[in-house]
């Protein structure tokens, strides 16, 4: 895989100043083994993009390759793993883009179990355009990711 020995694309001690996009959603199952594994397995990924990942379960370090598209009009872009955590209630991992990737910064997703067996799945985004003319279709951008967040992203570890 040609992404595994890359440097991130962005500086992690500023990625907290980056534009921030989010999505919540309270699942349906109280499941958290269940919910994890699909996590863990790229399932979110996977629900719109195409995935060659190095390691299923992901671990710290995971490289993992996306694509859309076809043949070789298809957009590949890679991220790495830069920080996972498995507790008794919670569950994450967070990735970061590599070089060719349209965008960069960092992506978390999270899986928290409440007292009461509620688990809420969360995505926060920090990043921006890699490119200046992606910069110029910002809005276009973060309403295309938006719908993808609400509408398959957090879907897919039910």
């Amino acid at each position: 895989m040609k992404y595994r020995n890359l440097p991130l694309s962005y500086d992690p001690a500023r990625v907290a100043f980056l534009p921030e996009l989010s999505a919540e959603r309270v699942l349906r199952t109280t499941d958290l083994e269940a919910a994890s594994e699909k996590l863990l397995s790229w399932a979110v990924q996977r629900s719109t993009f195409r995935v060659v990942a190095t390691d299923t379960p992901l671990q710290q370090g995971s490289v993992v390759e996306m694509s859309v598209g076809i043949g070789k009009l298809a957009l590949r872009f890679g991220c790495r793993v830069v920080d996972y955590v498995h507790e008794p209630t919670y569950r994450s991992f967070t990735y970061g883009t590599l070089p060719g990737h349209v965008e960069r910064g960092e992506e978390k997703f999270s899986l928290r179990q409440a007292p009461d067996g509620t688990i809420t799945f969360s995505i926060v985004v920090h990043s921006e355009p890699a490119t200046w003319w992606l910069k110029i279709a910002r809005p276009i951008l973060d309403a295309f990711r938006t719908v993808v967040l609400n509408t398959r992203y957090l879907k897919a570890v039910e």
